[in-house]
């Protein structure tokens, strides 16, 4: 069994920045486990893919769209995504809050259902 290694993110990417690549980005998701703890009064992200993950925000509310469901986080309820694309947004009149963990795929021939269960 090997060790998976773990990045802590500090900031979210500017996704708008010139020459940012979105798949040397998502290279560590697929590499590393990935903790984001950081601060933000407004992020708005396009759809984009992203890995199976644990989202928790406060002081404020964390939106999430996917497929054809919307999804929020607060200070009482955290989300669990399965890998896949979604979009991420808030807008807040102060800052807030978030704690997000990441988990890169595994190979398994468990379906991400199974695995979570």
């Amino acid at each position: 069994m090997s060790i998976t290694p773990t990045l802590v993110m500090n900031e979210f990417p500017d996704f708008n920045e010139p020459g940012f690549d979105i798949e040397h980005y998502n290279k560590r998701f697929h590499q590393s486990n990935v903790v984001i703890r950081t601060s933000a009064s407004s992020v708005d992200y396009p759809l984009h893919w992203g890995p199976r993950s644990v989202k928790c925000s406060f002081k404020g509310e964390e939106h999430y769209e996917t497929g054809n469901s919307h999804y929020a986080a607060d200070d009482e309820h955290f989300l669990v995504f399965n890998h896949g694309i979604l979009s991420h947004y808030e807008h807040q009149n102060s800052r807030q809050f978030f704690f997000d963990v990441r988990l890169p795929p595994r190979e398994s021939s468990l379906s991400d259902v199974e695995y979570l269960v």
